[in-house]
């Protein structure tokens, strides 16, 4: 009479009919990046157009080209300071 456990977890096989041991090569854990490499690309593009959008707003307001300077000088200070 063979062992079956009843609600044997997923992913694991029978060796001897009694013990269960996790796969050696688990598909879930040796994935081949895809996600990564589209979760990367998602956010080089988003920040790509964040910064195209501040860019132009800059370009086409004076006040923000003011604005931003001023924070560029005050960044460059605080730099100086530590570094």
């Amino acid at each position: 009479m063979r062992f079956t456990p009843n609600g044997k977890p997923d992913g694991y096989y029978p060796v001897d009919g009694k013990t269960w041991y996790p796969f050696k090569d688990d598909s879930r854990r040796n994935d081949d990046g895809t996600a990564t490499f589209i979760l990367i690309t998602a956010v080089l593009l988003t920040l790509y157009i964040l910064w195209r959008v501040l860019v132009l707003w800059v370009n086409d307001t004076p006040w923000a080209l003011w604005v931003v300077q001023h924070v560029a000088s005050g960044a460059a200070w605080i730099w100086a300071l530590f570094f």
